[in-house]
């Protein structure tokens, strides 16, 4: 999984060479000072009412791997289908 850069979306890989995007902002979490009672809080849980919009099979393996190029709006993904492929996401608003 991969957050855009101005976190607005998360573009998935799947074992069968799928890459999806879910559009939603990410949420910042709430920091607690203190620390002590954080492992006894139970983590707040959001249900995302978004579709999973699928953008093509562009691997014919699973991916295994997604990662973000640096401070650009591009990022790379690592298939078991032995290739990797280099994807521009500024186009994905």
């Amino acid at each position: 999984m991969h957050y855009s850069r101005k976190h607005s979306h998360l573009v998935i890989g799947t074992r069968n060479g799928v890459i999806s995007r879910l559009g939603f902002e990410a949420l910042i979490p709430i920091e607690d000072d203190d620390e002590e009672n954080q492992d006894d809080k139970e983590k707040e849980k959001t249900a995302i009412d978004v579709p999973l919009e699928v953008l093509g099979r562009f691997h014919t393996a699973a991916v295994v791997g997604l990662k973000s190029l640096g401070d650009s709006s591009q990022f790379v993904t690592i298939s078991k289908d032995q290739t990797m492929a280099i994807w521009e996401t500024s186009d994905m608003q």
